[in-house]
């Protein structure tokens, strides 16, 4: 979950030629921080946005359209600069739009009616990180569904991104609740707990885009199973998924998975996994911004996947429970000059190679300690030579690494 590359923290990783150098705003442990590249905090002071303000908030109705209990339901709400409301919608007024099946629709008063039983506490349509659309190429070739005005939302515990139109409150576009309707969405795999949706912005690479954070985890409504009896949370995926998508096609134009990460799948998807608080940012030269919160780790990578900065957050904090974390809620790159402040200094840090990292004065292969030779095998290998999933022939001539247990008909060595 959230490995880094290495485990000291502050900034592990920097290459000032290929990052998007500027600073970095993060939020945690109920502040807001402003950073160098190096990890050098050079204020706390919170950039106080001008204008409208957007924010969500989780309301309990006694009544509703498709409940006769009370609900505690997701409301938007959008102030102007000078704090009055000039917007506000509630999801469970569009409860139909959503399109969600029969099975999923008892699941969600099951929901419902635990809450009657213990409490409000969780929301039927978790509603994250609202924004405008924002100019975009769709609009400008006349699409009416993606009008700058619009609002974007990501609905995690749904499966669900959706698009708002600002004039009518109808949903005019739309993934989820379900990915197995068209074979576009099939294609496109199930969104698990989505978060941070965002059409990137027109001055962007892959402007008009879809950017979602696709957290995996545990959400969606749906059949009963053996990993849920009450259908809540019935779809499972144990690592996490970068997706830039085509809103019109539905085709994924880019992405970082645990393939694209150099992980195997499935033994070490895992390691790149935020299930909370994950967040994503298109940079200005085309890289990728991308938050692991629930572990403190942040890192930029360019759209070849290569990673050219990464920082670890150090400010641990303990739990009730004793459980030590370094969340970080949210985060944005910021260029220099937003900031009236000398242009700090950018020191290359290099990533170390940890397949040969040792402590001072430890072994490392040959001529170092003690050594078991094998006839046939490199002590000092360090990695792999073959995929070991893939399928070959293995004869007496082929390479491989020092079996200790084999299946199926394999030849004995």
């Amino acid at each position: 979950m959230g490995f880094p590359t290495v485990y000291p923290t502050g900034t592990t990783v920097y290459d000032p030629e290929q990052a998007n150098n500027g600073y970095t705003v993060i939020s945690r442990d109920g502040k807001t921080d402003i950073m160098t590249m190096n990890g050098e905090v050079v204020s706390t002071t919170k950039l106080n946005p001008t204008g409208e303000s957007i924010q969500v908030a989780t309301q309990l109705f006694a009544k509703s359209g498709f409940s006769s209990l009370p609900v505690l339901d997701s409301q938007i709400t959008i102030c102007d600069a000078q704090s009055r409301t000039v917007w506000q919608w509630v999801a469970s007024d569009h409860f139909t739009e959503f399109g969600f099946d029969t099975t999923a629709e008892n699941a969600i008063y099951r929901l419902i009616e635990e809450n009657s039983r213990s409490g409000w506490q969780t929301p039927w349509l978790t509603i994250e990180s609202v924004r405008r659309l924002g100019n975009n190429v769709w609009y400008d070739a006349g699409d009416s569904r993606f009008d700058p005005d619009n609002l974007i939302f990501s609905a995690p515990n749904a499966n669900i991104v959706a698009i708002i139109s600002s004039r009518t409150g109808h949903l005019v576009w739309q993934l989820g609740p379900t990915y197995t309707k068209t074979p576009a969405l099939r294609q496109l795999g199930w969104l698990i707990n989505p978060t941070n949706a965002q059409l990137i912005d027109s001055t962007l690479p892959g402007a008009g885009n879809l950017l979602v954070f696709d957290q995996g985890g545990a959400a969606g409504y749906g059949a009963v199973s053996g990993l849920s009896r009450d259908g809540i949370h019935n779809q499972h995926r144990e690592y996490s998924r970068i997706l830039e998508i085509n809103p019109t096609t539905l085709k994924i134009e880019w992405q970082y998975t645990p393939t694209e990460a150099g992980n195997v799948q499935p033994l070490d998807a895992y390691k790149l996994y935020s299930p909370q608080l994950g967040g994503v940012q298109r940079l200005e030269n085309g890289n990728t911004l991308i938050l692991e919160g629930l572990f403190g780790r942040l890192f930029e990578i360019t759209p070849a996947h290569e990673t050219v900065w990464e920082y670890v957050s150090p400010d641990f904090k303990t739990l009730a429970g004793g459980a030590k974390v370094n969340h970080i809620t949210g985060m944005q790159r910021i260029a220099y000059a937003q900031l009236d402040l000398p242009r700090p200094s950018e020191r290359p840090v290099a990533q170390l190679n940890v397949t040969n990292l040792r402590v001072p004065g430890s072994p490392n292969g040959a001529n170092a300690g003690k050594v078991t030779v094998v006839d046939g095998v490199d002590p000092q290998r360090l990695r792999a030579v073959r995929d070991p999933h893939s399928k070959q022939n293995l004869t007496k001539t082929s390479e491989h690494d020092f079996c200790v247990v084999t299946f199926g008909g394999a030849a004995k060595h």
